[in-house]
């Protein structure tokens, strides 16, 4: 039974300083973290190595994003655990393309050569649609992702192994995530860089926030955190996208459980 469930954001990325794409690999967007983003990642490290044995993470799941795994580096090497890439933790990349299909992530084969700490034994379970996503698509991505993600990661692992889990991805993903765990679709929720969030079991079923979008960890000279919601967005956000692309559509997405 898994009995807790951390969940963190990706540090600073480059992308918020630089004008230009700075992507670290074939990937579109799929830039490191700044000095600043590596220092809030060692933050969040030493702080899951402070807590007891008993309450300390005993496996990662990553998103496939670079920034994402260079976030869990540390905390990989910290808590001497490896890292499961699982797609399904994957950046929100919206609806607007027209042409063709975003470009498929990286696999954890792949993403070896670049983080040693990658365990390529776990096969994601999820493929978002490289179509994009409107706002209740992504929504829905997390909250359908979960819901196979969970009793496999109790299936696969065994129960020392999948106590409490460690999720890290990106603001959006997490956001849809901690809204369904919770039943709250309309959740205010703004998590911040590195922040850390945990939730879990309640006793008559479903989850309960123990700490949401904390950043304690944090000292005061890393404490700009980049909140951001779904209310970053602008008024009328997606209205005009069009529900898929408009050349072809993937195939491929969704569970990836037969």
């Amino acid at each position: 039974m898994i009995n807790k469930i951390y969940i963190a954001r990706h540090g600073f990325r480059k992308a918020w300083i630089l004008d230009h794409d700075a992507s670290e690999t074939s990937v579109p967007k799929d830039e490191a973290l700044t000095e600043y983003g590596e220092a809030q990642s060692l933050e969040l490290a030493n702080h899951l190595l402070t807590l007891p044995l008993n309450e300390r993470p005993t496996a990662i799941f990553c998103s496939p994003y670079y920034r994402c795994l260079q976030t869990a580096r540390p905390i990989s090497k910290k808590l001497g655990l490896p890292v499961f890439v699982e797609h399904g933790l994957s950046e929100w990349r919206s609806t607007l393309l027209r042409t063709g299909l975003h470009h498929p992530h990286m696999l954890a084969s792949t993403m070896q050569g670049y983080f040693p700490e990658v365990e390529d034994t776990w096969a994601p379970v999820w493929f978002p649609s490289r179509n994009g996503e409107n706002i209740e698509q992504i929504h829905n991505r997390m909250a359908e992702f979960m819901e196979v993600f969970l009793p496999e990661v109790e299936r696969r692992l065994p129960a020392e192994k999948h106590a409490r889990i460690l999720l890290i991805s990106h603001a959006a993903p997490i956001i849809g995530t901690v809204r369904h765990l919770l039943g709250d679709k309309e959740l205010p929720f703004r998590p911040g860089c590195c922040s850390l969030t945990e939730i879990v079991p309640k006793k008559d079923g479903g989850w309960e926030a123990k700490t949401l979008g904390g950043g304690a960890h944090l000292n005061e000279a890393l404490s700009d955190w980049r909140q951001w919601s779904f209310e970053n967005l602008e008024v009328g956000y997606g209205k005009d996208h069009p529900d898929m692309s408009e050349i072809v559509v993937d195939k491929t997405a969704g569970s990836q459980l037969g």
